[in-house]
């Protein structure tokens, strides 16, 4: 048998029996009354044996000294063990000597304060067997009753001691203590903070332990809801995204589509696959007391979308548009609100070289291939590794893409995607397609609401800026803010963009102040009316990128070449899938001369103007 071996339930019972107490000012009547009625067996573990001494009062133990013998026949069974032990090794005397030790009286002098409870613990037999009188001080518990934010002007707390307490003692806030008893309750409480302590205490009065306290908040009033962002009015596309906030810190809030059931929701709350017709939005705060807003705000939409999604078969007319009608990319510029340095700001641009003309049968570096995805389509995975925020926060989405879509050609690889699942378009720069393993990879990417305003976060791109499409140019006007390209993006900070990563940055090797060139987030535009530009006589594709430039104005949102130039849809959307060419289809030139549309009225430093900055509409996807 182990040395260390537990000891067997009828020794543990002879011990129990064994065990005589005397207290050091009493004598053998107040001893017997011990043996008889305290000490009791609470627990035997695998090596201790413990005695509980839980009804004596405090008074009575102050001071004790405690004394466990043990009977003859319990020594016996010890010396047996250890004799057993002893022939199987040599050291015998080893063995006696830890055998002497384990049959020694223990004596422990313990103090014990008011309310506390003693235990007297057996060690293991291989110990000293010295007697140990462990601690148990008094505590107070709250079982129940309000913790944090509630929406009620009640309370009600639930309390026990682990100590023989004769009563308790509560108070609420800073209010004198007074006696209570469980469960304490109140009611009319004020709207704010509140902090309910309870303790124990015994017949004299005196506390038993710390107080306990729980800290509770009362907030009756419900939160206001504020839609931000989202359609209203006739929309054309099947998906809708809506902003909102609510001016109390914490609040979450509920949504519901039509008379659907409320739903958790967070900002922005998007829905896809809308079906044609009315629908009505609702979105309620619910604050962290649990109050929701009693007149939850409605936004009503109307779903007026063609019969079937875009796809190659069905590509978006001219009255499609990226984003919503108030989008400021999609209304018109106000061309008496010319920035102070407008003429500086040109006269560096042009005396950079261009405007560029544009080859529509090469797969340009800079041109932006788009792709309309339908839930047919398979998903593709995508894995940015910019360091942006905006790209962090799509690296990983998986999208849809149509089988065989391609970036644009040369090291910035320009691919848009508009995922008409989720009502998405995603636009990515130096990416490649693996259709292999479904993945997209690029450097930066970001992604708008489709029916959104078209703006980012403040530190983002000037987003949003949809290319110039080969049906505009054929039709005879683009009817929304194009995108441009100048030789270097620095300058002064300009709204929207205000935190652009080229703001101050002067252009390399350029002595000139950064306030004289263009920053991103400028907007040049054409200072002309329409019937200016059709007195002109030039081909209605020209007349589109003219009437557009007067009306809607181009943002600069990239950084070009030697020459400033404007951005066209890459022809590779439908190339690639198969389709023909829809440049050639629309009976446009195979090379863009642009830059001579102005030459019969002054030429471009004439008529171009750059836009006062205008403020952003939203600090996040929207």
């Amino acid at each position: 048998m182990s040395l260390r071996a537990p000891i067997p339930t009828r020794i543990a019972a002879a011990l129990l029996l064994a065990a005589i107490v005397f207290l050091s000012a009493g004598g053998s009547a107040r001893a017997a009354k011990l043996e008889r009625d305290v000490i009791r067996p609470v627990h035997t573990g695998e090596r201790v044996l413990i005695f509980e001494l839980d009804d004596v009062a405090p008074a009575t133990l102050m001071g004790a000294r405690a004394q466990i013998r043990l009977k003859p026949q319990v020594r016996q069974h010890l010396r047996n063990r250890y004799e057993r032990r002893a022939r199987r090794i040599k050291a015998r005397k080893r063995m006696q000597r830890r055998l002497n030790r384990q049959l020694q009286v223990g004596y422990v002098r313990r103090t014990a304060a008011a309310g506390e409870r003693l235990s007297v613990s057996k060690p293991t037999w291989g110990g000293r067997g010295l007697i140990k009188v462990v601690h148990s001080k008094p505590e107070t518990l709250i079982s129940s009753g309000p913790q944090g934010p509630v929406d009620t002007s009640s309370a009600s707390f639930e309390f026990s001691s682990s100590a023989s307490a004769q009563g308790f003692q509560c108070r609420l806030d800073a209010a004198e203590w007074s006696p209570c008893s469980s469960p304490q309750a109140y009611s009319d409480l004020a709207e704010g903070p509140h902090a309910f302590e309870v303790q124990a205490v015994d017949s004299s009065g005196a506390t038993l332990g710390a107080p306990v306290s729980r800290s509770f908040s009362v907030d009756t009033i419900a939160p206001e809801t504020n839609i931000t962002t989202g359609p209203q009015g006739t929309i054309i596309t099947r998906s809708a995204s809506y902003g909102f906030t609510s001016l109390e810190e914490g609040s979450t809030f509920h949504c519901r589509l039509d008379a659907g059931a409320w739903e958790r929701c967070s900002s922005p709350q998007r829905y896809s696959s809308l079906a044609n017709g009315d629908h009505d939005f609702s979105v309620r705060a619910v604050d962290a007391a649990g109050n929701s807003d009693r007149t939850p705000e409605t936004r009503s939409f109307v779903v007026d979308a063609p019969p079937d999604v875009y796809s190659i078969d069905n590509w978006p007319s001219l009255e499609w548009s990226f984003f919503s009608e108030q989008s400021p990319w999609n209304r018109r510029i106000d061309r008496s609100d010319v920035a102070a340095n407008s003429e500086t700001m040109i006269g560096r641009m042009l005396a950079d070289g261009g405007p560029a003309p544009e080859s529509v049968n090469s797969n340009q570096i800079w041109g932006i291939p788009i792709y309309y995805a339908r839930a047919s389509d398979p998903l593709y995975t995508l894995e940015l590794s910019g360091g942006f925020d905006y790209t962090r926060e799509i690296n990983g989405e998986t999208i849809h893409v149509p089988v065989g879509a391609k970036p644009s050609a040369g090291s910035d690889g320009v691919i848009w995607v508009v995922d008409q699942t989720d009502g998405f378009v995603y636009a990515m720069q130096r990416a490649t397609v693996n259709h292999d393993s479904r993945v997209i990879s690029a450097w930066k990417g970001y992604r708008l609401a489709s029916d959104g305003s078209g703006f980012r976060y403040p530190s983002g791109p000037p987003t949003g800026i949809e290319p110039i499409r080969p049906e505009e140019l054929k039709a005879g006007y683009v009817n929304h803010t194009m995108s441009m390209g100048v030789r270097c993006l620095s300058g002064h900070p300009v709204a929207p963009f205000d935190q652009s990563l080229t703001v101050g940055e002067a252009c390399s090797g350029d002595a000139n102040a950064a306030s004289t060139r263009l920053s991103m987030g400028n907007v040049v535009f054409l200072d002309m009316s329409h019937a200016e530009i059709e007195a002109l006589s030039i081909p209605t594709w020209q007349e589109a990128i003219l009437k557009g430039l007067a009306d809607h104005g181009a943002v600069v949102g990239l950084n070009g070449g030697a020459a400033w130039s404007l951005k066209f849809e890459n022809r590779l959307d439908r190339t690639s899938l198969g389709e023909p060419d829809p440049y050639a289809a629309a009976g446009l030139p195979s090379t863009l001369h642009w830059d001579d549309a102005l030459d019969g009225a002054g030429g471009w430093a004439a008529h171009l103007k750059v836009l006062k900055p205008f403020s952003r509409p939203c600090s996040g996807i929207c």
